[in-house]
């Protein structure tokens, strides 16, 4: 054992650089060291069989030098009489001591050019440089698979904080590689087959035909198999307008929609005619049928001709108005990237036009002054919205932005000097001043989202690539203390939220302008909470353990109080009870619905039957809405039905993850769950029956689906050369053949389909290497 010891020891000092070598001191093997960073020493290695991860990287000598001396004058300042200084001068020492303890050791380093220079790797510079002991980038992350030699690269599509992270390569591979953890039962791997033959459904329904490849005029002409010329689109979409619009169509033949501008207002002032045709109050399945068919041909309109007019008087504060009430009336039915487009359209063109800056509203009569800064503030929500649901740093920034509230939030007693915290408890609610009320509190919320984006999921302090390149040269002490300082603070504007917003809220939830804004309102409790968790979670890994026990509480009370905004939402919708509200909060229930799973599953134990009866119950909602709404397949006919129903489908894909989750953490059989289940109501013990049935209706397009797309061949042939008891050989004839026979509602087809799913093998193709490249082509495919 001696030798052994020997050995292992005279291994490791080999491996020291020489003047840790030379001390006979520990060595971090790093270049430079912690000890020759410590003493502003130069390191240096004899033998290096492999160059560093960290040879890209310099320590600044004289700036480190010279910060030492400077704190060591001011320690000996500090020492001497505190009685032969004035008083403010004792403070202003104290200040300056305390400034020069918390600038942080990496803004020591910087890019070494020499080195960068002679860099002739295969990996980035970045991959380079950051430390093989960095911490994760998101709450997904295995620490142990992202310290592995090929790191997975970060998803662009989501963005850093995404709400809908879960659906990366990262997220799915965790929630499948969890599920399976826990049982690996025959029902288990039924629901691991179902999520992956619905994203390969996904994978097919957008490779067809994608609204990206091309103007909208020519993704609906192709959809509907019309010609593609301008004039017949637009003919055949004018045609199919509902009479209730005609007076408004009627002008449409001397409107020249080949001048942008003119054009665009055109067909915004017939979607404004449109929505006020909207009753949703007396909207039941089938006029909302109706309306989504018209929505989707006036929306395709609208935006076929704002694609005219992006270049058309950019300085046309008209133009700006119509694409706000664009966005406002379309954010919940579109890819977050195509509004996107629009938001990011209308944050430049508010720029130019310097409705930002109080300087150009001088001159202008108040009507005028006050109609921009409504429009500005509009502008300014809608950045931190499109902020929020893609997890990406808003484009508009607080530092210049200095323009009045609107007259009528002003009147509530705020203006736009105050801080978060103070605008909520200074506000002075009125139960007559609804319109002003709703106008406080978007901005309200976009400035909780703009002071949670710059102060800590984006602020240098917690995120710079230096702090993850030289972790162990962090004075944690100090950035611990800064953070939870900034965190204190976000906690404290949401618990005054809790207190005074929401009540008042809750009082006017009758009126869709104020149940509208409890959505976003508890959307933005969600998302910041869920990305101050990934936050943490990043920090965490890289704080000493003996450190980590405060984060881990903040970590713990993250998630609680993302989780219990998520059923707080969710229990509202419900209570609506609205066909409209429930199709366009279609969009936030994915992301709620993804965060309790994602709770579910990483804490069964703490999560009560009643969050699962709340789970089915929305779950049937929606199913209950699609089935009545869109009959059959062929009625989807544009994107927005078309996302709807894809929502749909998750939401029982992801209610029978949580249900087979809570049967497998608390070891009781399906029996005894759906007798539980029943003390909320047989509704949703009815549901969670049908869910846990493969064969029930719920998956019967899933299961009924079997060609395969170009990019999942591609991937099964690959799986077949390493894992051949992946696919059954002999079954892909049969299939192939039997594919045609299978009929919705012949249950002897379906059982024959279903008889010919082997899904004992997926637990090892979940396992294998190849399943990241299989996810990561399902995105590409979406994103192309």
């Amino acid at each position: 054992m001696s030798g052994i010891k020997k050995q292992r020891k005279s291994s490791r000092v080999s491996r020291a650089c020489e003047r840790c070598k030379k001390r006979k001191i520990k060595c971090d093997t790093l270049k430079p060291c912690f000890n020759c960073v410590g003493s502003q020493s130069k390191c240096t290695y004899k033998y290096h069989s492999k160059e560093t991860n960290f040879s890209l990287l310099k320590f600044k000598d004289n700036v480190g030098v010279e910060l030492c001396n400077i704190r060591n004058h001011v320690a000996e300042l500090k020492q001497q009489q505190p009685s032969e200084y004035p008083i403010h001068l004792q403070r202003v020492l104290n200040e300056v001591s305390s400034s020069l303890e918390s600038l942080q050791p990496h803004l020591y380093f910087n890019l070494d050019a020499e080195e960068v220079r002679s860099y002739r790797g295969t990996e980035s510079l970045e991959t380079q440089v950051l430390d093989s002991r960095c911490g994760v980038l998101n709450r997904f992350l295995n620490l142990k698979s992202y310290k592995a030699k090929n790191r997975p690269p970060v998803d662009t599509y989501h963005g850093l904080y995404s709400p809908t992270l879960f659906f990366t390569t990262i997220g799915l591979g965790w929630v499948i590689k969890r599920l399976l953890a826990y049982s690996d039962d025959k029902a288990t791997r039924e629901t691991v087959y179902i999520l992956l033959k619905y994203l390969e459904s996904v994978v097919k329904q957008e490779g067809e035909i994608k609204m990206t490849s091309g103007s909208p005029f020519e993704y609906y002409a192709r959809l509907n198999k019309i010609g593609s010329g301008h004039e017949q689109v637009l003919a055949h979409v004018m045609s199919k307008i509902s009479p209730e619009l005609r007076q408004t169509v009627s002008s449409w033949e001397k409107v020249d929609f080949n001048r942008g501008t003119e054009g665009f207002a055109h067909v915004i002032s017939i979607f404004k005619q449109f929505n006020t045709t909207v009753n949703s109050k007396n909207m039941n399945a089938s006029s909302l049928k109706v309306f989504l068919e018209h929505y989707d041909m006036i929306v395709c309109l609208c935006f076929e001709q704002f694609e005219r007019s992006v270049f058309s008087e950019m300085y046309n504060l008209a133009n700006l108005q119509d694409l706000i009430y664009l966005v406002r009336h379309t954010y919940w039915s579109q890819d977050p990237f195509t509004v996107g487009k629009l938001i990011s359209h209308m944050c430049r063109r508010s720029l130019d036009l310097g409705l930002n800056r109080w300087e150009y509203y001088i001159g202008h009569d108040e009507r005028t002054a006050e109609n921009y800064r409504r429009l500005w503030w509009d502008s300014y929500w809608w950045d931190g919205w499109y902020a929020l649901v893609t997890g990406k740093p808003p484009l508009i920034s607080d530092e210049y932005s200095s323009c009045l509230f609107p007259k009528q939030v002003v009147e509530l007693g705020v203006d736009d000097s105050m801080d978060c915290l103070s605008l909520i408890n200074s506000v002075k609610l009125e139960p007559h001043d609804i319109d002003g009320f709703v106008l406080f509190g978007y901005i309200s919320m976009a400035k909780i989202i703009k002071k949670v984006f710059s102060e800590l999921l984006y602020n240098k302090s917690f995120t710079d690539y230096r702090v993850h390149a030289r972790p162990t040269l962090m004075n944690f002490k100090e950035i611990l203390k800064e953070l939870m300082s900034k965190l204190g603070d976000v906690f404290m504007i949401f618990y005054s939220l809790q207190k005074k917003f929401y009540p008042f809220l809750s009082l006017h939830l009758d009126l869709y302008e104020v149940f509208e804004l409890y959505v976003h309102a508890k959307y933005v409790e969600m998302c910041c909470f869920q990305g101050i968790e990934s936050l943490l979670v990043r920090i965490q890994s890289l704080v000493p353990g003996s450190e980590n026990n405060e984060i881990l509480e903040k970590i713990k009370q993250s998630k609680n109080k993302s989780f219990h905004a998520s059923t707080d939402l969710l229990l509202h919708i419900l209570e609506k009870n609205d066909s409209l509200i429930l199709h366009k909060s279609a969009w936030v229930i994915t992301a709620t619905t993804l965060n309790i799973v994602t709770s579910f599953i990483q804490n069964p134990f703490l999560n009560s039957l009643y969050y699962l009866s709340l789970l089915c119950a929305i779950t049937k909602a929606y199913n209950d809405l699609v089935n009545n709404a869109f009959p059959c397949v062929g009625s989807v006919s544009w994107v927005s039905q078309k996302k709807f129903r894809n929502c749909v489908i998750t939401f029982s894909i992801l209610t029978r993850i949580c249900l087979q989750t809570y049967m497998s953490s608390h070891n009781i059989p399906e029996e005894r769950l759906l007798e539980e289940l029943k003390k909320y109501g047989l509704n949703s013990a009815e549901t969670a029956k049908v869910l846990l049935n493969i064969q029930s209706p719920c998956f019967k397009i899933l299961l009924a689906h079997i060609d395969k797309t170009g990019y999942v061949k591609g991937i099964l042939e690959e799986v077949d050369k390493d894992l051949t008891d992946l696919v059954d050989h002999g079954a892909k004839t049969s299939q192939t053949a039997n594919a045609s026979a299978v009929a919705p509602g012949d249950a002897a087809s379906e059982n024959e389909l279903y008889n010919i799913i082997d899904c004992g093998t997926l637990e090892s193709f979940v396992n294998s290497h190849v399943l990241p490249d299989f996810l990561d082509l399902f995105w590409d495919d979406i994103d192309g």
